[in-house]
């Protein structure tokens, strides 16, 4: 048995960032808010980095990037971005550090993370499918020739990790229905099936159905991922989320499919466990997880580990299940449709 990577979703709170370390490489994708990167990084012991993808720009995927870059304990490589024309100060930031972490370091800056790159080394390939020549060349708030409005989370970049040739987890950021509709329209349907699916939007509506869960975007994307484990990157607190409606959906189209959160969401259990209980809060893993000094975590942070035999999904399913019936026996992963 030959370990060919790891991949680690992390619980940032409310955010996106995933670490993936392949024999001597190490990718980040994302880096949420705050430090929770940056502690992963060092409770691990890496201090060298050889890219880091940034989805889009919205501050929950990037602003953890500044901390990093700033940092000079990280030797980082290389950082490939996805631009927006939308004005927001923390980009206006990151704009700022990415110039003096070039300066001082000569690092390369790829002002375009687009549909047909792909980096790794050996076995393991980290596969850009989107966005593709059209959203990539239109601003948010334009519209396609089809006449759908763009927005930021319509131009994320999407992201599927393969080891040994096989497709272990797509990462989708924040992608929208019309991101989704881009990329079958540009032939990448058959490129997104995976075996574990970070869940775009922290489970939030992502499509024009809002209200009503997005039906059509849910089944759509189930449907091309096939995933059988959907992980849920949430903030417990943030925006409520997943969606009830959404997890209801996810579960009937694909009744069989593991589906956990990084937090607890208020939507399972109202409050979080007790600090004095020495059980029921403790996250399942010993990594480092934004949640768990307030005992908000859910499954914490995930990792996905792959050999060339099999593609394990952590924390064990028996041990968290466990937690969730003592901490949230109504969990929306739980409920009866």
């Amino acid at each position: 048995m030959t370990s060919l990577c790891t991949l680690d979703v992390l619980d940032v709170g409310h955010g996106n960032a995933a670490v993936l370390q392949a024999g001597d490489s190490v990718t980040v994708i994302d880096a949420g808010l705050g430090v929770t990167l940056i502690k992963f990084l060092e409770a691990e012991g890496i201090n060298r980095i050889d890219r880091v993808l940034l989805s889009h720009s919205d501050r929950d995927h990037v602003a953890g990037t500044i901390n990093l870059l700033a940092s000079e304990t990280f030797d980082v490589r290389a950082v490939y971005v996805n631009p927006d024309s939308k004005p927001s100060s923390i980009w206006a930031s990151l704009a700022w550090e990415l110039k003096q972490w070039h300066d001082r370091t000569g690092g390369l800056i790829e002002l375009q993370l687009r549909q047909g790159m792909v980096f790794g080394e050996g076995p393991v390939r980290i596969n850009v499918l989107a966005p593709g020549i059209q959203l990539s060349a239109l601003a948010a708030g334009a519209k396609d020739k089809a006449g759908r409005t763009i927005t930021a989370n319509s131009r994320s970049a999407v992201i599927r990790i393969d080891a040994a040739d096989k497709p272990v987890a797509l990462l989708p950021a924040d992608l929208d229905d019309v991101g989704l509709e881009h990329l079958t329209e540009d032939g990448q349907s058959d490129k997104l099936n995976a075996q574990v699916l970070v869940y775009p939007h922290h489970g939030g509506a992502s499509g024009r159905g809002r209200g009503e869960g997005s039906s059509p975007y849910i089944r759509s994307i189930i449907d091309l991922v096939s995933p059988s484990t959907v992980i849920f990157s949430n903030g417990r607190g943030s925006y409520d989320l997943p969606r009830a409606e959404v997890v209801a959906q996810i579960r009937e189209i694909a009744p069989s499919a593991r589906l956990g959160c990084t937090q607890l969401s208020r939507g399972c259990a109202t409050e979080a466990p007790a600090l004095e209980d020495e059980t029921a809060g403790q996250h399942l893993l010993p990594l480092v997880a934004h949640g768990s000094s307030a005992r908000k975590c859910c499954g914490g942070t995930w990792r996905i580990v792959c050999d060339d035999t099999r593609i394990s999904v952590l924390p064990d399913e028996a041990a968290h299940k466990g937690y969730i019936a003592a901490c949230a026996p109504t969990a929306l992963c739980q409920r009866q449709n």
